[in-house]
Order: structure tokens, then sequence, then C-alpha cells
């Protein structure tokens, strides 16, 4: 779907829910693979009252540079402001970005329960 500059610029065309899903998941998967969970969920708790100024600001001073690196980054860049301004995605990340976190922790305890014990010497070192 191509838009014009100025369409995008003045924010006339809105971006699908689906795409704001698939980039939503897309950045939690990204924070739960590298493990930075507590770090992606304080940050993004202490910056979102700040979204919508930095959509805008964004959208400002940013978004008209990203047409001379090429249209692809220009559409990219479009549809991560559109959908960064709106806290409601935020609040959207934060919960996957603690999903993913709790799903983790199952995981390793189900693991620690079905570990072989260890006999003799092998008790005394922890790995």
């Amino acid at each position: 779907m191509k838009m014009s500059w100025y369409s995008k610029f003045t924010g006339e065309e809105k971006v699908t829910e689906e795409e704001e899903d698939k980039l939503i998941r897309y950045f939690a998967d990204k924070v739960n693979h590298y493990g930075m969970e507590l770090p992606g969920v304080l940050l993004l708790n202490w910056l979102s009252p700040f979204s919508r100024i930095g959509g805008q600001l964004g959208r400002f001073m940013v978004f008209p540079f990203l047409f001379m690196i090429g249209d692809n980054i220009a559409d990219s860049g479009y549809r991560f402001i559109s959908t960064f301004e709106n806290r409601d995605n935020w609040n959207r990340l934060i919960n996957l970005i603690e999903e993913g976190l709790k799903e983790e922790n199952k995981e390793e305890k189900s693991d620690f329960s079905n570990k072989k014990k260890r006999n003799g010497w092998q008790r005394f070192i922890p790995f």
C-alpha cells in the first residue's frame, strides 16, 4: 500500500490494526528473545506518558529525513511512529512482554523439578 508523503506526514492515513499488532508482537518477541524483559518494562512504563509528544516530534523532526534513505524505511518509520503514538499500544506491548516473562518462569520451574539428583561429590558443584 503506497501512500503519498503528505498523507504520511500529516497522519491522514491510518495504520491498520493488523499492522499494529504485528509490529507490537515483533518488538515484544525481540525483548523476550534477548532477556531484557525487566529493563524493557521499566523503560516503557517510564516513557509511556510522553508517547504522544514523542510521536509528534518524530513525525516533525525525523520523518522528513527518512525519505532520503528510502521509501521502504519511510514506510516502516511511518508505521512505527503511528503505532507507538497511541498509549494503548504501549500498554499492549508491556502486557505482551510480561506474558513472555511469565511463560519463561513457568518453563524454568518445570526444568528445575525435572533435574536428576546428584550423587557423591557432584552435590557440591552448583552447575
